[in-house]
């Protein structure tokens, strides 16, 4: 697909009669051969269409790379350099304007045929002239935009605001790293990526790129990588345009379905349904704290730390903090809505949601759909809802999963014995999903598995064992929030044979729809090769990557062979292929941070990973705690293992461990924000690569696992010593 609606611009042409025998070139006809727009300057190293007459009696395309710089005896040479030629035909030549004019203002044009010389023309120049494809080859109309899984972005395959990327064809975006010679192919490793990125809006709004170079293995096409904005318009045909160095390209369209996050909503644990972990709003700077309420009104020290997991605040797209509160001190939960502006209460829900057995106290996990309805777990294997969440009164409800008419039937056996275990995630559909446990006989014979309501109110199950093909099953994982890719429809969660400590089991892969397994793969130690330790004192969960690769992290069996840093195990899209390892990665959410993110990276990754990179230490080894970007793709030995894993990219240090379960990726400020131990919330800037801002929240506090996010407004979230803080400017 993408070959056909690439190349099907480049080599289009117009019928036009043969003209004089001295071939001529017209007065302004050197046009961007994406857009068509008359009177722009063209960019060295784009495509561009020459109209004229050429007289060629049939016409002729170049069937091999590095393109030729002549056809049917055809050549075009600005100035002293001779241009690469796509097609060739009596009215038109297709050809790529030559890198070497980099700088220049201005030069000449000139053709010849059969050695025979034609008139020239003045031709303008610029760095950057954005032009973008169309199906018809016209410039207007439906772009040549792929999704992930290079399907064109139309009707039939529409985006999904705030949720999917989009891979976006043009030309004249200007310099690159690693460029290739004139008319040769763009390299794939590294790609030749853009010095200066292009901006980009989509529906009328600015859009997050990802990447921005030449794409792979093609000659002058440009390759832009973006998020479908959440607010973007809806529609078969909502407007696509690129601007740079001053110029505006022309406007082509894709489809765009709403039901993704809202404009500035931090809707699940980890931001989204993927769990990149990636805002689609700039943070305020890190200057003061402007509101902050408990999140554990009774918290439980154990000898001056905090062993629990806190669930994730969310926030709604009109600035609506959805704050999880325990309210006892082994269990009692509720949700509260505070104003973002300035903490004050909107709202206040109570849940009788039960704990699952645990060493550490597990997650009390709301998620938050695009219909504006939150959900948050309940006991019995219930779940309550509240909709209108920035009003201060809004419905109720409560909804079971093998139905609630089965519930209230017996409701003490279930509430005795039905319990959930993870966080909830919300799809871009409204529909949701939990991991569950039953310890004991339900009237309604359930076993611990996954649970699906849709935005119907209609519920679904499928054991773990079931998905597992292994009767030793017999649970999700605690805190394995599940993830949904939406381009795909495919949820990932871990399950296991529920050891505190010694669990092992799988990641299993399902249909998102009916929960029919799809794939399934055992979480193995990456170096030992025995059984990875799946423990219910971790908060890992999946994060899928913009490419449909799956990222999952365990723990190191045996126990501390890589300082009880454990592994982050790294697959394919359907669980068939395991790549190559990261060195850390069992108690969090790695975070996805776009490659144009990090200005010194080089490799050919369009996303990295951001990860906690805390060394625990061992025999004769000190402790050190970082924070890291790495490459999936690229590797290197690990220093303590000898293994092969994912390269770093950057680190950074502290004094204390960095004990959070998912970090906020700000693309906006070029930087992430995590929260330490040691009371303190931190910028880390990745141009310069230091913790450029800070904040102090409280004295410090030991282990409590704890998330970081940025609300509608730019305001950042963190979990410090059981209290929620908001910090801006």
């Amino acid at each position: 697909m993408l070959r056909w609606v690439v190349w099907l611009t480049l080599l289009r042409f117009l019928a036009s009669a043969a003209g004089a025998q001295t071939p001529s070139i017209n007065s302004g006809g050197v046009l961007n051969a994406a857009s068509y727009i008359p009177g722009t300057p063209v960019a060295p190293g784009s495509v561009a269409a020459v109209f004229g007459s050429f007289g060629l009696s049939s016409p002729a395309q170049a069937s091999n790379l590095p393109l030729p710089t002549n056809l049917l005896g055809l050549e075009m040479q600005f100035g002293s350099v001779l241009a690469p030629l796509f097609y060739a035909s009596a009215g038109q030549v297709n050809l790529q304007v030559p890198w070497e004019l980099a700088g220049q203002a201005q030069t000449s044009l000139a053709v010849s045929v059969n050695s025979q010389p034609g008139g020239s023309i003045n031709v303008n120049l610029a760095p950057f002239s954005p032009g973008l494809f169309s199906v018809n080859a016209e410039g207007n109309g439906q772009g040549a935009i792929l999704n992930s899984a290079y399907q064109l972005v139309d009707s039939s395959h529409p985006a999904i605001a705030g949720s999917d990327v989009v891979q976006i064809y043009g030309t004249g975006l200007g310099p690159v790293t690693n460029q290739p010679a004139d008319g040769a192919a763009a390299p794939s490793t590294p790609p030749a990526q853009t010095t200066t990125l292009p901006m980009v809006t989509i529906g009328g709004v600015p859009a997050v790129v990802q990447f921005s170079g030449l794409a792979p293995t093609l000659v002058g096409v440009y390759q832009i990588n973006a998020l479908v904005p959440s607010d973007a318009l809806e529609g078969d045909t909502v407007p696509v345009s690129v601007s740079m160095g001053g110029l505006t390209s022309n406007t082509v369209t894709l489809a765009v379905t709403g039901g993704g996050t809202p404009s500035g909503a931090w809707s699940n644990f980890a931001h989204d349904a993927q769990h990149t972990g990636q805002s689609a709003v700039a943070s305020q700077p890190l200057k003061r704290i402007r509101w902050q309420t408990p999140v554990d009104l009774n918290p439980q020290y154990s000898g001056g730390e905090l062993l629990i997991h806190y669930g994730s605040p969310l926030v709604t797209a009109a600035n609506t903090v959805i704050v999880p509160v325990k309210t006892g001190a082994t269990g009692g939960f509720r949700v509260e809505a505070h104003n973002g502006a300035d903490g004050s209460l909107v709202w206040s829900m109570p849940s009788a949601y039960s704990l699952p057995a645990a060493q550490w106290t597990p997650e009390f996990g709301p998620a938050l759909t695009p219909q504006a309805r939150v959900y948050f777990p309940e006991s019995g294997g219930r779940v309550d809802y509240r909709d209108n969440p920035d009003s201060g009164a809004g419905p109720t409800g409560q909804l079971a999963f093998y139905g609630l008419s089965n519930y209230q039937q017996n409701p003490s056996a279930y509430d005795a014995n039905v319990l959930i275990n993870t966080p909830i995630t919300a799809d871009a559909a409204g529909n949701i999903y939990f991991g569950f446990l039953v310890t004991g006989a339900t009237p309604l014979p359930l076993s611990g598995g996954i649970a699906r309501i849709g935005a119907d109110g209609q519920g679904a199950w499928v054991a773990a064992s079931s998905v597992a093909s292994d009767p030793a099953i017999t649970q999700t994982v605690d805190n394995c929030a599940p993830a949904v890719n939406s381009n795909t429809g495919i949820l990932y969660v871990a399950v296991s044979n529920g050891g505190s400590y010694s669990g092992a089991g799988y990641l299993v892969a399902l249909d998102s729809q009916t929960l029919a397994p799809i794939g399934r793969i055992r979480l193995k130690d990456p170096v030992s090769g025995f059984d990875a330790l799946l423990t219910d004192s971790g908060s890992a969960a999946p994060t899928i990557g913009t490419d449909g690769d799956v990222y999952y992290g365990v723990l190191e069996n045996p126990f501390e062979e890589n300082h009880d840093r454990g592994w982050l195990l790294h697959f394919d899209a359907r669980l068939t292929q395991l790549k190559t390892p990261g060195a850390f990665g069992w108690d969090e959410a790695v975070s996805l941070v776009p490659a144009s993110t990090v200005p010194s990276y080089a490799g050919q990754s369009s996303y990295l990973l951001m990860t906690k990179y805390n060394d625990y230490g061992g025999p004769g080894a000190p402790a050190s705690y970082r924070i890291a970007v790495i490459d999936p793709n690229a590797t290197e030995t690990d220093p303590i293992t000898g293994a092969t894993v994912m390269k770093e990219v950057l680190t950074v240090a502290n004094a204390k461990e960095w004990c959070i379960n998912s970090a906020a990726v700000d693309p906006a400020t070029l930087s992430i924000l995590a929260n330490s131990e040691d009371g303190k919330l931190y910028r880390w800037d990745l141009a310069a690569n230091t913790l450029s801002e800070s904040v102090v929240l409280t004295p410090g506090i030991g282990e409590a696992y704890t998330p970081t996010l940025i609300g509608a407004d730019g305001t950042v979230y963190a979990i410090n010593n059981a209290t929620l803080f908001a910090v801006g400017q």
